[in-house]
This record gives structure tokens, C-alpha cells and sequence, in this order.
């Protein structure tokens, strides 16, 4: 393997793990999140991951996720309802923005959501 384990948590939300590329010794940050569909617990984990990363001043750091949040209003689409507002947009990528991460764009298939009736789709899941 080339990436040496150094920290390793467990949290409410995500699980990050923390080590060192073994050919370069560069600190490498990996975080799996999911964040929930309620939009008042929705910032909870982007603000705590805002605050490790102040404490882990990496070089690389990746995040995969189910944000359950979208960069603009092409990424939604539901058939009879309104599209949530600019505010959780605006929330959103002032996230990506903090974090210093780059929103990796999507091959083929741009959709990664689909509703049980087919009446709405989102690009959710995305690697930062």
C-alpha cells in the first residue's frame, strides 16, 4: 500500500482518514461523508470538516460524498415542484470554495439521483 495510516475518526456524518503517500511523504486527507436531506442538519458536517481542515493543513485532500446538495440549478430537476433556492447553492459552494477543492466533473451519466416515481433527478454524489 502506498499510503502509511496515521489518523483514522469515526464521526456523525463522515469518517476521514488521515495518512502519508509513502513515495512522496505528502499528507493526504480522504473523507467519506453522507450528508442528510434535512436542510437545517445539511451544513452540520460541511462545517465540521471546514474546522478539521484548519487543523490538518494537507496538501491533498479528497472528499466522496452523497452531499445531498447540488452547485447550480441544472443539477435538479422535479417534475411539480419548485427547485430548492439559490441559498443552499450559494451554501454549498462557498463549502467547496473554504475547502480549497475542486468539484471533479462527471463522465457520461451527469445524473447520480433518481426519485422512486421517476418525477425528479439530482447530481448528488460527487468526489471534491
Amino acid at each position: 500500500m502506498k499510503l502509511t495510516l496515521t489518523h483514522f475518526k469515526i464521526a456523525k456524518g463522515f469518517i476521514l482518514t488521515k495518512g502519508k503517500w509513502r513515495d512522496c511523504n505528502d499528507q493526504v486527507t480522504i473523507v467519506n461523508t453522507y450528508t442528510p436531506c434535512v436542510y437545517n442538519e445539511k451544513f452540520v458536517v460541511s462545517g465540521e470538516l471546514i474546522n478539521r481542515k484548519r487543523a490538518y493543513e494537507n496538501k491533498v485532500c479528497c472528499i466522496i460524498s452523497d452531499f445531498n446538495a447540488i452547485t447550480k440549478h441544472q443539477e435538479r430537476n422535479r417534475i411539480g415542484q419548485m427547485a430548492r433556492g439559490d441559498r443552499e447553492i450559494e451554501r454549498f459552494n462557498s463549502f467547496i470554495e473554504r475547502m480549497e477543492l475542486s468539484d471533479i466533473p462527471m463522465i457520461g451519466r451527469q445524473i447520480t439521483w433518481y426519485s422512486a416515481s421517476g418525477n425528479g433527478m439530482s447530481r448528488l454524489e460527487r468526489v471534491l
